[in-house]
């Protein structure tokens, strides 16, 4: 009765809320309806099949966890007429909210050997150098670049998928004007070659994300109290070059995820002193004290705040020409 079950339940999916009379009827059942009824218990016991109201008014539908799980014929469907064909012609939008949740997608024994594996890489995990958890990161990624791109339909070998990435990724941060940590890619001026020893970008960003804290904070307005939107937030290395940046929000708070090391944090806003928070330690996940900005013209400065230099510098009186 196997077939017969996958019937009904292939019948339930765009028919639910079904009496074993509509059902019998959709599918061309030959057999009697005790059968039927023995057939939809089975269904029902495996948690397939879920059942509504009692005697005449009994009704079945699938359960959340068969709706997913069902699987799908190709070759039947479209062996059928294409006015006969059954298809579901709205997006189920409970899917991620309300049924996913609720569905347990792995068994018992599954759900146990997957934390036994789980046990597995973590003590593994533990054994391994940084180079060589890098490398294993590196291998899982293009092995799921692949994968990915073999359900797309696509045909590109191992290979081809690494140097696929690489180029791709290449390409739009040279566009965009961006350090995505290419140096260590060897790319002509035409972006056609790439060295194979090169560490793919995006991999090498999702290693980093391990590295990195967040820090937060908010800016205000120093003789007002009130919190500044929109002021900018630089993150500068020892030479001064930018690492990363952010602008505060309606509340003017802001949250920015950064690498370990240390900054010096600036802030910035049109008509206000610049501040500065020299060698500040981001190395791990804090809220800064609060930055207070001081208006230009406002009399005297403030601990922390600088007047930024444009430009070239003045030339002291007095000095060599």
């Amino acid at each position: 009765f196997f077939m017969e079950a996958l019937d009904i339940l292939r019948f339930l999916q765009y028919h639910p809320l079904s009496s074993r009379k509509n059902i019998a009827e959709g599918i061309g059942f030959a057999g009697s309806d005790a059968t039927l009824k023995r057939l939809l218990s089975a269904q029902v016991s495996a948690g397939k099949i879920m059942v509504s109201g009692q005697g005449k008014a009994t009704r079945y539908s699938l359960t959340s966890s068969c709706r997913i799980a069902l699987p799908i014929d190709i070759d039947a469907y479209f062996q059928q007429d294409q006015d006969k064909r059954q298809i579901q012609t709205g997006y189920n939008f409970e899917l991620i909210p309300e049924i996913l949740p609720s569905v347990p997608l792995f068994s018992v024994e599954e759900m146990q050997m997957l934390e036994s594996l789980h046990e597995k890489f973590q003590k593994n995990m533990e054994e391994l150098s940084p180079t060589a958890y890098r490398k294993e990161m590196e291998r899982l990624g293009v092995d799921l670049s692949w994968k990915s791109s073999q359900i797309e339909g696509n045909t590109y070998s191992l290979l081809e998928t690494a140097l696929a990435d690489r180029l791709r990724l290449g390409k739009a941060a040279m566009v965009a004007g961006l350090s995505l940590g290419l140096a260590a890619t060897a790319m002509d001026a035409n972006c056609q070659t790439l060295s194979l020893s090169a560490e793919p970008p995006v991999i090498k960003e999702i290693v980093q994300q391990a590295d990195s804290v967040i820090i937060k904070g908010h800016v205000v307005n120093a003789e007002t109290g009130e919190r500044m939107k929109f002021a900018s937030i630089l993150f500068m290395d020892s030479k001064d070059s930018l690492m990363a940046m952010t602008t505060t929000d309606q509340e003017g708070n802001f949250a920015i995820q950064v690498s370990k090391g240390k900054y010096d944090i600036v802030v910035r806003f049109a008509g206000f002193y610049e501040y500065r928070m020299k060698k500040w330690n981001c190395n791990k996940e804090c809220v800064l004290p609060t930055i207070r900005l001081k208006n230009r013209h406002t009399s005297g400065q403030m601990k922390g705040c600088v007047e930024p230099v444009f430009g070239r510098k003045k030339q002291r009186s007095g000095g060599k020409k």
